[in-house]
């Protein structure tokens, strides 16, 4: 279940939706991850557990920074940005991150854009 049906950043908020996800059955959970911090994570993480929920996360590519940009800045932001969502993804439960980014034809005239998934996956050892 995807929670960002309920918000783009998961809080103690949200926490009675798990325990609704949980009991209806799912056992697992797609966690947004567009800001906060690792001790916000831990936390999260804690419920997840006490749940027995597994997990998965995903997040957005943002013009600020976005791999496939001709700024070289831009390219490094989205480089350094993507290292901190794998990381905060990494966790013994957490299966894979999912990010997206939306990209642009070359051509100058064509405005459409396509949505591009990659999934990275990880298997956690003892």
């Amino acid at each position: 279940m995807n929670l960002l049906l309920w918000a783009t950043q998961v809080t103690e908020e949200h926490y009675p939706h798990l325990e609704k996800i949980k009991s209806t059955g799912f056992d697992g959970v797609e966690i947004p991850i567009f800001g906060g911090d690792e001790a916000h994570y831990q936390k999260l993480r804690k419920k997840l557990d006490e749940l027995e929920l597994k997990s998965s996360t995903v997040t957005v590519a943002t013009p600020e920074a976005s791999a496939i940009s001709s700024d070289p800045a831009i390219r490094r932001a989205a480089a350094e940005r993507l290292k901190t969502i794998v990381q905060t993804s990494n966790s013994p439960a957490s299966y894979s991150a999912r990010i997206r980014a939306e990209m642009s034809r070359a051509s100058s005239n064509d405005t459409r854009r396509r949505p591009i998934s990659v999934r990275l996956s990880w298997i956690s050892l003892p």
